[in-house]
């Protein structure tokens, strides 16, 4: 009977791990790698180890376990398609960890690893820090188990993961250190690892963000505040409650000298260095592990499965808004940007306005914005004083025929925006992207492309395109293939093409249809077929056909989304056949002709 239980048991587990997978597996299929998950990855690209050792990491702020992991995978063959897989797998790994090994109560094991930081922060968005989970609960695993110099090697891994995992490297191997856990050697090995790490990340004299100590009271009680806030529930009172009736716990099963360390070298970091908000999920990540260490060995009391009831459902509902949101929305506009360049020569003069426009480069094996490193074909975002490139008299001085701005506010947008109409700049498109945090966003990611007026367009933009048309292929950006029968194209999954904008659009609105066929042999495979769709920020409404033969999707845009030169409009239908043997190709249906009107 025991053993038929633990079987079951067992089931569940992969059961659990199995849905988890699922989740954030879809969820970062879906998502558009943002510029700082783009800056670790060209860097792994367009580097050598020892440049990014020696030189590199001192513009970036923080040791390379990350870039080198990322260099080593891309020398076998991964592309930026998979790149997100990385910190998927590492997710899994850390909930697998949690699930199997954890001493928690069967539900606390099962429902954690859906939690914000666990699921969407540290494993759809693939940085740095999406090691972390993984290495500290191999930590709290070997806690009692492992040799000093094990546990050491799994905190030095940690310390290379960023500045802020450095610090809670350094406050758990204090708590292991207390306990009597650690050895003068393993101290030894740790204390030349740290600097190691620190010399490798130390600012360069030329940075462009230049540290600069904040130590005042206000500063430590504003960000202190913060980070403990959005390290747990995402609201003030509710965070300091669910904290504060662990801590009793905690002290009991000798978790809180561990929690406390790391909470206060967390914020000290915060607060005399810098901060951001993909850092604040460390705290969570300390206070687990202490929990971890402390139900090893007492056992949960009420308080201590209170505090989890606060938590957990707080931080699921932050996940369940986070991958909605990602599902339906663009994270970055960077990959519709990079595919609407694509659609022009590659000797075409573009130039690059602000650091989001890093996030465009990976989609090209080379950089396309001349004004970018000196034109070399290295396309990583340069941090030092000497990068120019958003500075308003660089831009005027070469004149280009292309300008991509990449931005972050609206304010930005604004400010640009007068100067390049000012310089006989027009706005050609657009492409908008916003960065989702927990429960909102909380800031942009979004590109405007402008065009001299005087330039030549490389290809004129028409309203009413029919994929019988050779010269069609300008305006289908991504997901077509050949034309057929000389009358029509299959699509992918996801396809996107772009449509002059009509006359007055801007006043009455437009009407976006699409001429498709759909075969009987996928309704009979498939079953109802949905398609979606979106222009900029207006998401397009839905339809399912359940019927094979021909259909019209037929979509109604907004005034205020026809305010550029030409529509973008992305496409996705829920399920598509899968590639085979007999055709490589993921098949979704067939387009004829696709057209916008005035409404």
């Amino acid at each position: 009977m025991e053993r038929a239980a633990s079987a079951r048991f067992r089931i569940l587990e992969y059961c659990c791990l199995a849905v988890f997978a699922a989740v954030i597996g879809f969820t970062a299929l879906r998502h558009e790698p943002w510029a700082d998950e783009a800056q670790a990855w060209l860097l792994a690209r367009d580097s050598g180890i020892a440049e990014l050792w020696t030189r590199l990491l001192h513009y970036e702020g923080t040791p390379g376990l990350w870039h080198t992991l990322l260099s080593a995978l891309i020398q076998v063959g991964l592309t930026y398609g998979g790149f997100n897989g990385v910190s998927v797998l590492a997710a899994c790994g850390a909930a697998w960890v949690f699930i199997r090994f954890s001493p928690f109560p069967l539900v606390i094991r099962f429902v954690t690893p859906f939690t914000y930081y666990l699921l969407y922060q540290y494993g759809v968005i693939a940085r740095s820090y999406s090691l972390v989970p993984i290495l500290m609960f191999l930590c709290a695993l070997f806690w009692t188990k492992a040799s000093p110099l094990v546990l050491t090697g799994l905190l030095c891994l940690v310390a290379a993961t960023g500045a802020h995992a450095l610090a809670l490297a350094v406050a758990v191997w204090l708590a292991l250190a207390v306990e009597g856990r650690q050895s003068v050697a393993s101290a030894a090995l740790f204390a030349v690892v740290l600097i190691g790490f620190a010399v490798s990340a130390w600012p360069a004299p030329d940075v462009a963000f230049p540290f600069r100590a904040q130590l005042t009271p206000e500063r430590a009680w504003g960000v202190s505040a913060v980070v403990l806030r959005e390290a747990f529930t995402g609201e003030t009172l509710s965070s300091i409650a669910a904290v504060a009736i662990s801590l009793p716990f905690l002290w009991r099963g000798k978790g809180l000298i561990l929690f406390s360390a790391s909470g206060l070298l967390l914020c000290g970091v915060s607060v005399g260095v810098y901060w951001n908000a993909w850092s604040q999920g460390l705290l969570f990540l300390a206070w687990l592990l202490a929990m971890w260490v402390a139900t090893i060995r007492v056992k949960l009391t009420p308080l201590a499965w209170a505090a989890f009831a606060i938590l957990i459902p707080a931080q699921c509902c932050a996940t369940f808004r986070s991958v909605s949101y990602d599902l339906n929305n663009a994270y970055s506009g960077s990959k519709l940007a990079a595919a609407y360049l694509n659609t022009y020569p590659p000797s075409t003069p573009m130039y690059a306005i602000g650091y989001p426009c890093t996030a465009i480069q990976p989609y090209f094996d080379r950089n396309v914005f001349y004004n970018l490193n000196g034109g070399k074909r290295i396309a990583y975002w340069d941090w030092s004083n000497r990068n120019h490139s958003s500075e308003v008299g660089a831009l005027l001085g070469s004149r280009p025929a292309l300008v991509m701005l990449g931005y972050k506010a609206q304010a930005e947008k604004v400010a640009w925006a007068k100067v390049l109409a000012a310089n006989g700049y027009q706005e050609v498109t657009r492409f908008e992207g916003h960065l989702f945090w927990r429960t909102h966003v909380m800031e942009d990611e979004s590109f405007t492309l402008y065009r001299r007026s005087d330039a030549i367009a490389a290809h004129p933009i028409l309203s009413d395109i029919s994929m019988a048309d050779p010269a069609s292929t300008a305006q289908l950006l991504s997901g077509f293939y050949g034309i057929e029968s000389n009358q029509w194209r299959w699509t992918a999954r996801e396809f996107v093409l772009r449509l002059k904008t009509p006359p007055k659009a801007d006043l009455s609105g437009a009407v976006i249809l699409l001429h498709l066929f759909i075969p009987a042999a996928h309704i009979e495979r498939l079953g109802p077929i949905t398609l979606a769709g979106v222009v900029g920020t207006h998401r397009i409404a839905p339809q399912t056909f359940t019927t094979a033969g021909e259909h019209t999707f037929l979509a109604t845009i907004p005034p205020e989304a026809c305010r550029t030169e030409s529509l973008t409009v992305a496409f996705a239908f829920d399920k598509p056949v899968p590639p085979s043997s007999a055709d490589p190709r993921e098949l979704a249906a067939i387009v004829t002709d696709a057209a916008v009107t005035v409404r």
